[in-house]
């Protein structure tokens, strides 16, 4: 995205400012799963455990790091229900 700012009619310049964008969706390789991998195998061998909570704001990774170790977890499924809430 390209926004024109300052458009000078006396000396017919312009001043461009060059906005890069980065998606929030969720992928599937967080590089820095030390601790969480271990925290969620910990959960996953204690039945007794039914709801856990990883929080964080919007975009700091929570769902990238559930799906990343879903991948990892030789087919285990992992049912999430993330919320948000101010």
């Amino acid at each position: 995205m390209t926004e024109n700012k300052n458009y000078d009619d006396e000396n017919k310049t312009s001043n461009t400012i060059n906005y890069e964008f980065q998606s929030l969706t969720p992928v599937e390789d967080v590089e820095k799963m030390e601790g969480y991998n271990e925290a969620l195998d910990n959960i996953f061998k204690k039945p007794e455990l039914k709801n856990i909570a990883i929080t964080g704001g919007y975009g700091s990774g929570k769902s990238s790091i559930v799906k990343t170790y879903e991948k990892n977890s030789d087919g285990k499924k992992i049912c999430i229900c993330i919320s948000c809430t101010i």
